[in-house]
Parts: structure tokens; C-alpha cells; sequence
């Protein structure tokens, strides 16, 4: 028995059975395989695959909410998986009346090239086995076992990290690859030039703004500017960069070449763009901070000769009521 795992929210969404469903199962004769049929139906709504036949696969939760909407005793399961030939009949049936294509040579090659695709844009193989259960089921094709689809995927995400580690590499002049390698060697101070890119862009302040100007300049150096990455998808360059933000410079050492300088060149050039984005948001918090504090200077200076301003003007207003008193007593 398999534990819980669907919600009743869920079974009602998609093993709720329609007026045609109806139809088609009433066409069983005996209750049990009304029963059994209905199960399978609900079952490969929801999972797009069959049932193994060996054991028979019994979730008892869409055995439960099948016999509610027949009214029928969910006993029948176990009467009805010892009729294999029926068991496999209904799923022949099944599969037409939902026009359910089988997973063979032509969705194959359909599911491989859909991989492909998506491979050269997204890295983590969970993300492409979610992206293949989904084209399969929008398809109307059913599931292969686990370890085919993880096969598949597994085996397109090599094609198109080689497609896309040679392509990037194929452009590296001699120079620039060993401008690569050496940062991954490490200094003196026990750290690496690519620890180094690794630091925060610090406070703003003129100092850490002088520092990522070196750091672009010292990027522009390498000649990394010239390599195009423009065909390349921009999720997918962020994951390796990401993958050698996360590193050590003696783990990147242990790649195979054309990996490791894909690794650093994506990472380079996401630095360099980074970087540049910090410079101006830096430069516009220093502006700000200049402004602000230029306009306190101003109102602590009003405020200091406020009260002078204020003695002078009642100064002058005392001076203007004796005056007019004076011409009153005159006259």
C-alpha cells in the first residue's frame, strides 16, 4: 500500500468523473470491474501512467473517492486485481478512450529534442525532469518509468553542456585561456585573483568606487569582453556563474578545461556586468549623501541666524510704531 498523497482538492479537481466517463464504465459488466476500471481511469489522470500489475498498485485514497462516486463497496479492488487479463484489457481501453499516446521510438525522439532545447537554457536536472513531465502530459503521453525519464534527461543535459562548454571555448584565442588559469592560482596571501572578484563591492564611499574600477579594468584585461554570449541563455549563463561563486579555486582546477573555462568566462562576464551596476547604484548613494548632506549644512546655517533675522525684524517693527507715533504726537 502506498501512503496519502493526494489531497482531496486535488482527486476532486482532476478524478471527478464526467457524465461520459459515466457511460464508458457502466459498459463493464460486474460491479468489481466497474470498479476497477473506474480506479485505473482516476488513477491515470492523476499520475499520467498505469498502475504496475506486479504487485497490483492499490493508493487507497483513489480507491476510496472512485467507490464513492459509484456507490460501490472499495473491497472490489482486491476481487478485481486477480483478474489480470481484465486489469490489462482496461488499460487498453483506457488509453483510447483518452487517446493516450504510448511512450515508444517517435515520442522519444519528440521528448529528446524538447530536452535539448530546454537543456541549453536551464541546468539543474530537476528543473528539466519537471519541464519533461509536463511537455509529456500537454502531449498526451504517457510516463515512462522514473529511471527511463531521469536517463533521458540526464543524457540531453550532457548533449547540451557540451554543445554549449565547446562553443564558448571554441572562441578562447591561447592567450585568454591561460589569463583564465591564472585565476585559480593562488598568491602569497593564500588567496586567488578569482576570490578576489568574489568580494563585496563594500560601502559607498570613493574608495570602494576606485576599487571596482580596478576590478573592471582588471576583467577588460583578461580580454574577456570579446567572447560573444550573447546566443547564450541568460538563466543558464547566471547558473554557472553561480556554480563557480560557489567553488573554491582548487575545485575549479579539478574540472575538465572546456567546463571550468565555460565556468569562469560566464563568471567574468556576470562580474563585469555586476560590477558596473554597483558602481552606479554606488556613485547615486554618494551623490544622494553629498546632496543630503550639503542641504543640512544649509538648514543648520538658517537655522543659526534665525534669530538674528528675527531681532532685526523686530527691531525694525519697534522702530516703524515709534516713528508712527512721533508724526501722531507732531500733528
Amino acid at each position: 500500500m502506498e501512503p496519502r498523497v493526494y489531497s482531496r482538492r486535488r482527486l476532486i479537481r482532476e478524478a471527478t468523473f464526467t457524465k461520459a466517463d459515466f457511460e464508458r464504465i457502466t459498459q463493464c459488466r460486474r460491479m468489481y470491474n466497474r470498479l476497477g476500471f473506474a480506479y485505473q481511469l482516476a488513477f491515470v489522470r492523476l499520475t499520467n501512467k498505469f498502475i504496475t500489475q506486479q504487485p497490483f498498485e492499490i493508493i487507497e485514497e483513489i480507491v476510496t473517492f472512485t467507490s464513492l462516486q459509484l456507490s460501490v463497496n472499495p473491497d472490489g479492488i482486491y476481487q478485481y486485481k486477480k483478474h489480470r487479463e481484465a486489469v490489462s484489457e482496461h488499460q487498453e481501453g483506457i488509453r483510447s478512450y483518452l487517446k493516450l499516446r504510448k511512450f515508444e521510438d517517435a515520442e522519444i525522439e519528440l521528448l529528446s529534442q524538447f530536452l535539448m532545447e530546454e537543456a541549453c537554457r536551464l541546468e539543474q536536472t530537476s528543473l528539466l525532469m519537471a519541464k519533461a513531465k509536463q511537455f509529456l502530459e500537454e502531449k498526451n503521453i504517457l510516463y515512462p518509468a522514473e529511471s527511463t525519464l531521469k536517463r533521458l534527461t540526464s543524457n540531453q543535459r550532457n548533449q547540451a553542456r557540451n554543445y554549449i562548454f565547446t562553443r564558448i571555448t571554441k572562441q578562447l584565442p591561447m592567450n585568454l585561456a591561460e589569463g583564465l588559469d591564472c585565476l585559480l592560482i593562488v598568491n602569497d596571501r593564500k588567496q586567488s585573483e578569482l576570490q578576489l572578484l568574489k568580494q563585496p563591492p563594500g560601502i559607498p564611499s570613493p574608495s570602494a568606487m576606485l576599487r571596482l574600477l580596478k576590478r573592471l579594468e582588471y576583467i577588460r584585461s583578461i580580454g574577456i569582453l570579446q567572447i560573444d554570449l550573447s546566443w547564450l541563455n541568460n538563466n543558464y549563463q547566471r547558473s554557472l556563474s553561480h556554480y563557480a561563486q560557489r567553488c573554491s579555486a582548487d575545485r575549479l582546477r579539478n574540472l575538465a578545461q572546456q567546463h571550468r573555462h565555460a565556468v569562469l568566462i560566464c563568471f567574468l562576464w556576470q562580474t563585469y556586468k555586476d560590477n558596473i551596476d554597483f558602481l552606479v547604484d554606488m556613485h547615486d548613494k554618494l551623490i544622494t549623501k553629498v546632496y543630503n548632506h550639503a542641504q543640512s549644512d544649509v538648514d543648520e546655517h538658517l537655522k543659526k541666524h534665525r534669530k538674528t533675522l528675527r531681532r532685526s525684524l523686530n527691531t525694525f517693527q519697534t522702530l516703524r510704531s515709534e516713528e508712527h507715533t512721533s508724526e501722531l504726537q507732531s500733528h
